[in-house]
């Protein structure tokens, strides 16, 4: 939440995210099945995108991969 909050502010440009328990995030009682739900509550939008990249594969080429269903 703090992370998030210091994105709208400007006063970070990204955030940086780590695997979690799902079963933690519920225990402690956030309804977010994960990620991409909460940080799009938290922005206040509905128009989210999970996105991956790299400039540089094993063929010297860019991959980006935007995934295109959210959990089901």
């Amino acid at each position: 939440e703090r992370a998030t909050s210091l994105v709208l502010e400007g006063a970070v440009d990204a955030i940086v995210t780590a695997p979690i328990s799902k079963s933690a995030l519920a225990a402690a009682g956030y309804s977010w099945p994960g990620h991409t739900e909460m940080l799009r509550d938290l922005a206040g939008t509905d128009e989210t995108v999970l996105c991956m990249a790299t400039e540089e594969t094993v063929l010297g080429a860019p991959l980006r991969v935007v995934l295109v269903t959210g959990h089901i």
